[in-house]
């Protein structure tokens, strides 16, 4: 499974490892293969069983002697721009003996990309260790057309690992905190910082009524994004249960992560969501539930102010 630096990352591949270990399997995270986040490690080493208590640093042969399948887990774990500084052989396996069961669950490419968007060596390297899978699934549909047209291997879309834990689960974890939320609270989790995202908070908070709290990134260039969101008064930085405690007491949330706007729709309130780009909802498609879901145009109908998607 891919260990990530966000909070929303981790409650990915947390909600794979609890549906894999539901299922009576025995699962662990290749841990020492990756380096991550103090506070991502800090959860999992609390919650998770990881390689990393028994096998040593980027030892790449021990895994086979110890597992029968390999798993790639979600979130943005095949995306050749974004994953500059992980290797391809290691985001797919490629450590994993051929004898091995090699499954993808619910991975993505990150932004829709053409043809022209990746170099022939690396879409030959991509559809080399594609086609060692016994079976591959993605998070998004155009994911499945990138499969058939850019690497020629097949794929199915499936939900998003998320969207497989039964909502107690996040529950449990929020009771855990010992935050109090004495007052209603307009929820910002933000990626990706921009002048125009920090002013529809601004306007979505007045209209609500309802003061802004804002997450940013907790690792990737975290004061950078700060500076660029602009509103230190309302930032807070919390810890991953935290986190889910955020999202569960919130009024609403205006996000530009996927992982956030899902964590919204398990917790049952209202959501003003920002979408990052189309098509990225995984197996549930683009819907509108009933004023829970709200597209960039919701948004921008709220607040008065349009939305740029990336």
């Amino acid at each position: 499974m891919r260990k990530g630096t966000t909070s929303s990352t981790m409650a990915t591949n947390y909600a794979l490892y609890k549906t894999i270990t539901g299922m009576g399997r025995t699962a662990a995270i290749l841990d020492h293969l990756v380096i991550s986040g103090s506070e991502v490690i800090k959860f999992a080493r609390k919650h998770m069983k990881l390689c990393s208590d028994f096998l040593e640093r980027d030892d790449r042969l021990g895994p086979n002697q110890c597992f029968d399948t390999f798993v790639t887990g979600s979130d943005i774990a095949w995306d050749w721009v974004m994953s500059v500084n992980r290797p391809i052989p290691l985001m797919m396996l490629g450590f994993a003996d051929q004898d091995k069961r090699m499954i993808s669950y619910a991975p993505s490419f990150g932004a829709k990309k053409e043809a022209a968007q990746i170099a022939e060596p690396e879409r030959s390297l991509y559809s080399h260790y594609l086609k060692r899978y016994d079976a591959i699934s993605v998070r998004e549909d155009y994911g499945v057309d990138m499969c058939r047209d850019l690497f020629d291997v097949e794929a199915v879309q499936v939900l998003d690992p998320v969207l497989l834990c039964d909502r107690k689960i996040w529950d449990e974890l929020s009771d855990t905190s010992k935050l109090t939320f004495d007052e209603e609270y307009l929820l910002a989790y933000i990626l990706d910082p921009d002048a125009n995202k920090r002013q529809i908070i601004l306007n979505a908070a007045k209209k609500l009524g309802l003061k802004p709290v804002v997450i940013l990134d907790q690792e990737l260039n975290y004061q950078g994004n700060k500076k660029r969101m602009n509103m230190d008064e309302y930032i807070v930085r919390p810890d991953i249960v935290d986190w889910l405690a955020y999202f569960r007491h919130a009024a609403c949330v205006i996000t530009d992560s996927f992982h956030g706007a899902r964590r919204k729709d398990l917790d049952g309130n209202r959501e003003r969501k920002e979408q990052r780009r189309s098509g990225d909802l995984g197996a549930e498609g683009d819907r509108q539930s009933e004023g829970l879901l709200f597209s960039a145009a919701g948004v921008s109908q709220i607040c008065g102010r349009s939305v740029r998607q990336g």
